[in-house]
C-alpha cells in the first residue's frame, strides 16, 4: 500500500450529491460519475507520482470553476521507491 489519504471537498460532495439528485437514477448517477468523470483524472494523477518517484501523504479532489473534478496533492510528498 502507499499509505495515501484521499480527501474531499465539501464542493466536491456537493457536486456529486447535485449531480445524482438532478436526475433519477440515483446511486447509478454517482457510480457514473466517478468511473467516467474522476476514476480517471485520480489514476492520471496517482500513475505520474509514481512515475515521478514522489507520492502525496495526502491529496484532493475539488471541482473547478467549469465543474469538472480536479485532483492534486495536499500537503508534502514523500519519496517512492518501487
Amino acid at each position: 500500500t502507499y499509505n495515501t489519504r484521499l480527501d474531499v471537498s465539501a464542493a466536491a460532495r456537493a457536486a456529486l450529491v447535485g449531480r445524482a439528485e438532478a436526475g433519477d437514477t440515483g446511486a447509478r448517477a454517482i457510480e457514473a460519475m466517478l468511473s467516467r468523470d474522476l476514476l480517471p483524472r485520480l489514476a492520471d494523477f496517482f500513475l505520474n507520482s509514481l512515475v515521478s518517484g514522489s507520492v502525496p501523504k495526502t491529496f484532493e479532489v475539488a471541482v473547478n470553476t467549469d465543474a469538472t473534478f480536479a485532483v492534486a496533492a495536499a500537503g508534502p510528498r514523500r519519496r517512492h521507491v518501487s
